[in-house]
């Protein structure tokens, strides 16, 4: 069965495509002169701060620590001279990224009717990049469970899709993202821990030996 609205979904929608177009331009204009419009910022966000005694609100104190901490990072990225490298490989990352969420996406909704012929790319990176910025919030909860799939629902619901195909779609895609995450991470964590015990034993071993001294 065909979800209704499918039929709606062309691959390459010329007005999303203008759309991204301009907020990825927008995007580059505002990573480029972010270190001044954060420096502004933070000195009126500082003048509001005093004049209104705004310190009791945790999220304004959040707001504040975290824009100095990422303006001080790019900060360092210039003076380095590497902020140009960062950002395009920042870029291609999420090429792949984004590029990874659709065809995940499109391999859950083929048993619905969905192809590369009707699921629109630009529609899937709009609604994926408006779940991804759920984790970004101060809201977000543990593990995203809830707020993702929330953000997720109605991301793809503005963008013509179904409720309840933004809801399963929703779940489904949560399930294989946070699993992708946590096995690598697992590993990860099994190599350090092997590691540990490995150094642990040769520390071990190296203070016996110096502890037996040299043979007479």
């Amino acid at each position: 069965m065909v979800f209704l609205g499918a039929e709606n979904l062309a691959f390459f929608p010329a007005g999303l495509v203008y759309v991204t177009v301009v907020l990825f331009i927008l995007l580059m204009l505002l990573l480029i002169y972010f270190h001044r419009l954060v420096d502004t910022g933070t000195r009126a966000l500082n003048y509001l701060v005093r004049r209104w005694e705004l310190e009791r609100f945790w999220v304004i104190n959040w707001i504040k620590e975290k824009a100095e901490l990422t303006n001080k990072d790019i900060q360092e990225m210039r003076a380095r001279k590497i902020y140009a490298n960062v950002f395009a490989t920042t870029i291609i990352m999420r090429i792949f990224k984004f590029g990874f969420f659709y065809l995940v996406l499109l391999s859950l909704l083929i048993d619905q009717g969905f192809s590369l012929a009707n699921l629109s790319f630009w529609k899937v990176f709009l609604g994926t990049g408006g779940a991804e910025l759920s984790a970004a919030l101060p809201t977000h909860s543990i593990a995203g469970l809830g707020t993702y799939q929330a953000s997720w629902t109605v991301a793809f619901m503005l963008l013509g899709f179904p409720r309840e195909l933004a809801i399963i779609s929703g779940f489904s895609f949560y399930i294989i993202k946070i699993t992708w995450n946590i096995l690598p991470g697992l590993l990860a964590m099994g190599v350090l821990f092997l590691t540990g015990l490995r150094l642990k034993a040769r520390m071990v071993e190296e203070k016996t030996v110096v502890g037996k001294g040299p043979a007479s």
